[in-house]
């Protein structure tokens, strides 16, 4: 059986039982026979927990997945089961109508485990506390586990990232047909949602679009503020849930001296991607540092931030790419370079690009 995923306008990818199976199997084998991990959906189901969705595909609220050694359950309130059961990709869906019922389906899942698995980032404090209250287990953080294993892509994830991207390239070059000297930040950014929305369309993060003494601060938001010189736009979407991230800078006229930084960055980001892809670096301090000697090869300032970080369900994950990280960078994983050249009060310039490896 096979499920298609619709995004608005955009013909869905296809995501195969076996996608899904080949996932829980391979975390399964990091599960204890005495160990259970418990990931909850959240109560957003569009910004559901991204490793509940990477092991159940599931963007719902209200929902748990119980995992053990050779066991796996999903616990979903009864408004939600009718369409729970329908995309659980074949893994045992449940159903509670009361706390109570929950509260008897996750003794029941958790069993005679000695060890509740984690992941704290996402583990809110009223379930940790619920948990003391029903299970004298002993709690693990699972989340660096979890976080390798979703580091490395199937050809399935990469081809909805690839998607993604393409769409923000899009989206981009629209930008750059449409936008001009003279338009507030703010203008530009509604120009930005409005045509993502019209695709059928989801962001990855709030758009950074900013110009002039703005641009020397990295995550500036978009104000009323004319652009002048250049405008530096960082921007993604999400297709299945995967996204792109991506940062352009558009010039005009007066913008000689930033386009000049600008040309330098991608110079840098090309050749970094280059020798990320033939497999040069074995680390993301390995990476961070060959891209420090760069910045200073062509004169730039440090960067104040790190060179990348590894994308996927969530914008910025596994690996990290600073210059102190012992993160390993294998084959198969997807990864964001982002140069950048800051001049406190100025103006600031960024060039980003993802890359498969």
């Amino acid at each position: 059986m096979t499920i298609r995923l619709a995004i608005g306008r955009l013909e869905g990818i296809l995501m195969k039982d076996s996608e899904m199976k080949s996932r829980i199997s391979a975390v399964q084998k990091l599960i204890g026979k005495n160990e259970a991990l418990l990931l909850t959906s959240g109560n957003d189901p569009a910004n559901a927990n991204p490793s509940f969705y990477y092991f159940t595909g599931l963007e719902i609220d209200g929902c748990m997945l119980v995992l053990g050694h050779d066991s796996a359950t999903i616990i979903s309130p009864e408004m939600n089961f009718n369409y729970a059961l329908a995309n659980s990709h074949g893994i045992e869906t449940l159903k509670y109508s009361s706390k109570g019922e929950f509260s008897k389906l996750v003794r029941a899942g958790i069993g005679k485990a000695k060890t509740l698995l984690l992941d704290y980032p996402s583990t809110k404090l009223s379930f940790a506390d619920f948990l003391a209250k029903h299970s004298r287990a002993k709690r693990l953080d699972f989340s660096e586990k979890i976080s390798s294993l979703r580091s490395v892509k199937s050809e399935y994830e990469k081809s909805c990232i690839d998607r993604a991207i393409l769409e923000a390239e899009t989206l981009l070059a629209y930008l750059d047909s449409n936008i001009g000297e003279g338009m507030s930040e703010k203008k530009i950014e509604s120009m930005l949602l409005r045509e993502m929305i019209g695709k059928g369309l989801k962001p990855s993060f709030s758009p950074i679009i900013s110009s002039g003494a703005n641009s020397s601060s990295p995550h500036s938001q978009p104000t009323g503020a004319k652009v002048r010189g250049h405008v530096l736009i960082d921007m993604g979407v999400k297709v299945e849930g995967y996204c792109s991230d991506l940062t352009r800078c558009f010039f005009f006229p007066s913008g000689r001296m930033q386009k000049n930084a600008y040309d330098k960055l991608t110079l840098i980001c090309d050749e970094v991607c280059d020798k990320a892809e033939s497999g040069a670096y074995h680390t993301g301090s390995e990476l961070a540092s060959d891209a420090a000697r760069l910045h200073e090869r062509y004169n730039l300032p440090k960067l104040p931030h790190s060179i990348g970080h590894g994308v996927g369900l969530d914008v910025h994950e596994s690996p990290s790419l600073g210059l102190k990280s012992k993160d390993k960078i294998v084959k198969g994983m997807v990864i964001a370079i982002e140069p950048a050249a800051y001049y406190a009060g100025k103006f600031g310039v960024r060039y980003e690009k993802d890359v498969f490896l």
